[in-house]
Order: C-alpha cells, then structure tokens, then sequence
C-alpha cells in the first residue's frame, strides 16, 4: 500500500483494502455472518455478498418485513407472500445499490425457484427508483417459457449498464429488444442467443446498433447477420469486436443472411476481435478472398465440423498471408465436435509451420476433442517462431491413455528456454515418459505468477512430477489439472477409472508442490546470499591488498627520506 501509514486517512484506507481481500476470498456463509453480526464489517460484507447475484431472490427477500417469510410457494413457483408497499423499499434499495453483476436464468432454476408474472409486475409499479438495481453493472437474462414474460427485461435496465447477455426466442425478445437503446443508452457490450427471427427483429437490431453511440462488443447468432445488421455494424464508429455464434437451430435462416463470412467493403474501421463459430471451408474462402479489415489482431474460430490436417494445413497458410500482424489466434475443435474414444486427432507437426509468419503472435490456442500426437521438436520450432509469445495451449477434451501422450517434462524445459515472455501454458504431458531434457537452473520460467494446466495428463509419481516441477515454475506459479467428476463424462468406465487415479495424483502433487517451491525459494534466496557475502568479501581482500601496496610504498618512501646522507666535499 503506497499511502503513508503513519496517516489516520492512511490507516483507514489499508484497513479498507485489507477487509476487501478477504472478503474477496470468504465463502457466502461467511460473508453473510459479517454482514449481520459486525457493524464494522458490515458495510463491506454486504458489498461483496450482494455485488454480484445469480438468485434474485436473495436480493428481494429484503422487500419482506424482517423475521418474516418473504416468499412463498405457488403452483411450483415462486410468488411475493404480501402485496409490496411503497415503504418496504426503504429496506431494500442500499442493496439493491450494491448490486453490480445480476443473472437470472431460468433454464438453470430448480422446480420452485422461478418467480410468477405477479412478482415482476409488483415490482414495476411499486419501486420508488423505477430501477430495481440503479448501480447495475453486467446483467444475464436468460427467459424460458411464457414469451410475454420478456417484458421484465425492462426492470434490470439503466443507464449504469455496460454489458448485457440475454438468451430467448425472438417472440420474447421482440418485448424488450427495441426499448435497449433508449433505455441502457451507455451499453458497451451486447450478447444475444436466439434461434429463430421474426419479421421485425432485424428492425429491433438495427435500431439497437444504431441507437448506442458507445458499443464495442457484439455477439449475434449467424441468421441475424444480416446484410443490413453487418452494414451497421462496420459503420458503427466504435464496434472492437464482434461474434458470429452458432445459429443454434437448422431451421434458422434468411433470405437476406448472406452465406459464408462476408464483410462490407472497407468497414470495421475499429474491429480487433473476430469471432466465428463457422465450417472451415468458409474460413478459407473469407481469408482468401476478404475484405479483411486491417485492424484485425485476434482471431477465434470454432468449427463446426472436425478437419483433415490438409485443411488445417491451409486455414493456417492462408491466416498467416492475409494476418501477417496477428496477435491473438484460437482454432477450436472442441465446442462442435466429439471424438470416438480410442482415435488421436489427424493432425501432424508440420501443420503448424506456416504460422511461423506470424512474428506478433502473443496467444496461441488449439483444442481438439482427440489426443494430440505432435512431437516436441516441431512444438520447439513452432513456439521459436514466437518470440512476443505469451500463452501457449494444445489441449484435448479427451481421456488420453498413456500411449496417446507422447510428450515428456522435458518439453517444459524447452518452452522455458524459447519464450522468456511465457505466462500460461497449457496441454498434456506423459510424466511416465523419461524427460527428454534435464533442467538447468538457468532454464525456469520467469513470470513469478506463471500458469500451468496439465489437463489429465498421465502420472504415476507424484513426489518425483513435484520434484520436477518446483525446479522449473516460479514461487507464486499455479498448477491446475482437470477436476470434472468423472461420472458426468461419456467415457467408458475404464477410462473414468483411470481419470479418476490421475486427479489423485495430481491433487497429490499440488500438495508438494508449495512446499517444494517454497524450500527451493529459500535455498535460492541463501546461495544469492553467499555470493553477495562472498562478493563483499572479495571486494574487501582487494582493498586490503590496494591499501597493503599504498603502505608499502609509503614506508619505502619514508625510509628513502630518512636515510642518512654522506657529504663527499668534506672528506
């Protein structure tokens, strides 16, 4: 903390930091027994509980008189136990103030927890600032059943809003879509799921983009991208990003979405981020034949169908010609596609060489649902081709069996060396293999916050993977490893059962592994305070030596001075 501590405004600071670093870290429950016990924590605790929701109905249980029950159930849902006066939300609104980041989905609400029409509409008409939370930061909106009931939307709107998620059909949305614009007129971000269009749901969209001065990042399934929607957009002075999602329904189309990826000519003045759930096929074709807008740095393609190493061979020639400054770029297999269990992804090393093109490259990412066999010399030679790189992930959604993995520690030794500038890292490793390099203590990773994901990666010694691991990864680096309950994965039992063994295992070696980075920290931290010792005193026997010299050479000149002179002319 940089105030001066010896302040009282200074002391109230740091306890106000302090408390908000805990309370960043403390379980609800806790969170919840500050905010009523402590007065002094109170105010702070309650900011953090409430700061971001993802049941209102905690947030509304203050609407009810204290000690009382707020709601109460009414054929499977939930409904007000009183009708609401205008008094009542004098106990309500200094949390509703603290509300920053809200999220009502009712695909994910359990059988009783989804709020009746009537709760809405009481609301509405009674709430005395006309928005329930007037601080409202970042809201999700996710409507199932009754379309009518998109017309609450309107509750969670203002003008402090900056993003907005909302997933429903288009009959729902057309009660809220065109009132957006006057309402959140400051919105940064909008992201909407829907899989069908009405006839005036363009309309609504035109008049979103063209009503919100201040919009960067936009999210639209594919068959609302229409001619005049991306006409819109690439004129809008402001758009930074923009994600063609999955249209979600094969049934969703118009006549006037055009086919494939095609932007208007010389628009996206601002466009950074392009994001496409797409075929690949298309990828190829708008990489070769554009328009590209020039200010394009990140790239994030997820495809829908999985691909011959060929056409990833040739997506990836054709994004290095047409994206010679990329800095960021994602190729995601995983999100559209599975892989039968037993297979390795049909993609070689080599494919990986024409990116070498790409000298800006920051962030690499490729995930694929199978195994990846590629060697670890072509994984040297691809990221030496990198020298700006920052984050580095070949990952697989699948449960390699040992033989799949053919990368040993030793590749952690390589990426330590080639890419001073690495943060994260990401992919699987057979810790069962013998490293194909042995670590040096000049080879580590440098980043003091380092990441390391090692997915399910094959292990057997924990101690000795830990061991290894605390020689290369910084002090304050983090370890993670895939913790997906097994049963939940379409997986056979076999492999479930080895996954379960390695997640053991690795829970085993983050257990060393904090101790072990930590002895290595001290024991680095003695031997650079030997050798500032063994400077000093080097430094002093040279100076002992200097000064011996001076004396030397200075009781010779004295004793030449001293000495007794004979006077010849008198002899």
């Amino acid at each position: 903390m940089s105030l001066d501590p010896a302040s009282s405004a200074s002391h109230f600071w740091q306890i106000g930091e302090l408390l908000d670093y805990l309370f960043e870290r403390c379980p609800v429950a806790d969170l919840a027994s500050c905010a009523r016990v402590s007065k002094l924590f109170h105010s702070h605790a309650s900011d953090h509980l409430y700061k971001n929701v993802s049941k209102i109905q905690n947030v509304f249980q203050f609407l009810g008189p204290v000690a009382q029950q707020t709601f109460r159930q009414e054929d499977g849902k939930l409904n007000f136990a009183y009708y609401l006066q205008p008094h009542i939300w004098e106990r309500f609104i200094p949390y509703g103030e603290r509300v920053r980041s809200m999220e009502y989905d009712e695909s994910k609400l359990p059988l009783g927890c989804q709020l009746v029409d009537f709760c809405f509409n009481e609301i509405a008409a009674t709430c005395p600032t006309a928005k329930v939370f007037p601080s409202l930061l970042s809201a999700t909106l996710v409507w199932r059943g009754i379309a009518s009931r998109g017309r609450f939307s309107i509750n969670f709107l203002g003008e402090s809003l900056r993003r907005l998620s909302v997933d429903c059909d288009a009959d729902t949305l057309k009660y809220f879509l065109g009132s957006i614009h006057r309402i959140a007129r400051n919105l940064e971000s909008f992201h909407l799921a829907c899989a069908n269009s009405l006839n005036d749901t363009e309309a609504g969209l035109l008049a979103l983009i063209n009503g919100l001065p201040t919009l960067k990042e936009v999210t639209l399934p594919s068959h609302l991208l229409s001619t005049e929607v991306l006409l819109a957009l690439s004129t809008h002075p402001h758009i930074e990003s923009l994600h063609r999602s999955d249209s979600q329904s094969s049934t969703a189309t118009s006549t006037n979405t055009p086919k494939g990826l095609n932007f208007p000519e010389g628009g996206f003045e601002r466009l950074r981020k392009f994001k496409a759930d797409t075929d690949l096929a298309d990828m190829i074709s708008w990489l070769q034949s554009g328009p590209i807008p020039p200010s394009l740095t990140t790239l994030h393609v997820c495809s829908r169908t999985l691909e011959t190493n060929a056409n990833i061979d040739h997506c990836f020639t054709h994004t290095s010609k047409a994206l010679p400054h990329l800095t960021v770029l994602i190729l995601d297999f995983t999100t559209h596609n599975t892989a039968p269990e037993g297979t390795t992804a049909e993609v070689a090393g080599n494919t990986f060489k024409s990116l070498s093109g790409l000298k800006h490259l920051e962030v690499f990412t490729f995930d694929h649902p199978a195994p990846l066999l590629i060697p670890e010399d072509h994984i040297a030679q691809m990221v030496k081709a990198w020298p700006a790189l920052q984050s580095f992930a070949m990952r697989t959604s699948s449960v390699c069996a040992d033989e799949q993995s053919i990368l040993s520690m030793g590749i952690l030794v390589t990426l330590a060396q080639s890419c001073p500038k690495l943060r994260s890292l990401s992919f699987v490793v057979n810790t069962k293999l013998a490293p194909s390099q042995n670590f040096s203590k000049k080879e580590g990773f440098a980043y003091p916050f380092f990441e390391l994901d090692l997915g399910c990666s094959p292990i057997a010694d924990a101690r000795a993977v830990a061991t290894f691991l605390s020689q290369v990864l910084p002090e304050n680096a983090s370890v993670t490893y895939c913790d997906k309950d097994p049963s939940t994965m379409t997986t056979s039992a076999a492999l479930q059962a080895t996954l379960t063994s390695r997640q053991q295992c690795w829970k085993e070696v983050t257990n060393w592994l904090g101790p072990l980075i930590g002895a290595r920290a001290r024991e680095k931290d003695a031997e650079t305070k030997v050798k500032s010792i063994t400077a000093e005193l080097d430094l002093a026997k040279q100076e002992n030596a200097e000064l011996k010299r001076k004396l030397e050479n200075l009781s010779r000149s004295i004793k030449l001075k001293s000495a007794p002179t004979t006077d010849y002319g008198q002899s």
